[in-house]
């Protein structure tokens, strides 16, 4: 089955969408609300035209991969950018006064970061952790994964989940395109391994709420549908985590209460949050919406629309649609696959288009750093340093 040409964003978007809704509506939560006629008429048509726009970037051959060329190795220092990681990151640490994945409570997990430091160094580790890994395919060469694997290290040490769930989607995306297909063996050890992730997460939510599998269920909603699937209880948090956002979008939309302001919905969805927290501060401005609905605190986002809905309404909603194309698009304008970084921002564009099935990713400095670092490089690139010869 050949896959290459189908990684782009948005025919991945919609039928993890679609995926997502289906599994929703198994209904094995108690928590969860049903999806009201007006979100199933969304899903769908935004899905068909999703699905349209990704099948004519296709046949315009918008997106494509190619190796990396010896050229395009030879400009990259690894090792400058492996300093600079651990430099930054040794900065962070002492400005915090914690390694995050050592800390001790929450409080010291969630102060940790340094503003600028933090984002930039989570940018870089993203970047460059799919961009070596597409250097490696392009040149089977181990030293690059070695750079990959410290770059891993850092992301496990810093505990940013999130970070690592972009690196392996973006891991996933650049090797389908590069072998451009995927075989039947494949396919079974990928749902083998999504099963035991699921497990692991099940595990580690019980763990963090201090619930057995069978308390879990119980005290977290599992219906009777859930009990009658055959399903081990310990997938139960899982399908919570990955289904709430739908649940907190349509529990936002049931109270029908937004703040019908064109500014809140620009300020506070699409401009990048390092900017919009700067102006908000000068300007002493309150540009967010009320607070979305939620099923229980813990489970806390609701999809990437639900802030174009309390700021906006459905007309928000819409926006936000048109905003992903134009932010796509903006993207392949300013790294066409003739870019030696086409392979790896598209990789990312796909895994930040999957992840804004949880939450608004689009603003976020470390993602918006990601698209600048490739610019500054070619900034770099551009420039003829003079060569110092040692008599």
């Amino acid at each position: 089955m050949k896959l290459g040409n189908y990684i782009n964003p948005f025919i991945l978007f919609p039928f993890a969408f679609l995926f997502l809704i289906g599994v929703y509506s198994l209904g094995w939560s108690n928590l969860f609300p049903d999806l009201s006629l007006n979100t199933y008429i969304f899903v769908v048509l935004l899905s068909s035209f999703f699905i349209i726009i990704g099948f004519v970037i296709k046949r315009l051959r918008i997106v494509e991969y190619f190796d990396l060329t010896a050229e395009n190795l030879k400009k990259d220092r690894p090792l400058i950018v492996v300093f600079i990681l651990g430099f930054l990151f040794f900065i962070d640490v002492v400005y915090s006064g914690v390694v995050p994945i050592l800390a001790g409570d929450i409080e010291q997990y969630e102060s940790f970061g340094m503003p600028i430091v933090d984002p930039l160094i989570l940018s870089l580790l993203i970047f460059y952790s799919i961009y070596w890994f597409h250097s490696y395919l392009s040149s089977k060469e181990k030293k690059y994964l070695l750079y990959v694997f410290f770059n891993i290290i850092i992301a496990v040490l810093m505990a940013r989940r999130a970070a690592l769930v972009y690196v392996f989607l973006g891991f996933l995306f650049v090797f389908i395109q590069k072998i451009n297909r995927i075989k039947i063996f494949s396919l079974v050890i990928i749902v083998s391994l999504l099963v035991g992730f699921s497990s692991f997460f099940g595990y580690l939510g019980n763990t963090k709420s201090g619930l057995d599998n069978d308390h879990a269920t119980t005290y977290m909603g599992a219906s009777d549908k859930f009990y009658n699937s055959g399903v081990a209880n310990v997938h139960y948090i899982t399908y919570l985590y990955v289904c709430s956002p739908i649940a907190n979008f349509q529990l936002t939309i049931n109270k029908k209460d937004y703040k019908d302001s064109f500014s809140a919905l620009i300020m506070s969805n699409y401009v990048p949050d390092f900017i919009a927290n700067k102006v908000t501060n000068i300007f002493a401005i309150k540009w967010e919406g009320r607070e979305i609905e939620m099923v229980i605190d813990v489970l806390n986002v609701g999809t990437y629309f639900v802030g174009g809905y309390i700021t906006y309404g459905w007309l928000g909603v819409v926006v936000s649609s048109f905003f992903m194309i134009f932010f796509a698009f903006s993207i392949y304008f300013l790294y066409p696959k003739s870019s030696p970084y086409h392979a790896t921002v598209n990789a990312f564009l796909c895994a930040i288009f999957l992840m804004a099935l949880f939450a608004n990713v689009f603003r976020l400095a470390a993602v918006c750093f990601v698209f600048i670092i490739p610019l500054f490089l070619n900034f770099l690139n551009r420039i003829k340093f003079p060569t110092i010869r040692l008599r």
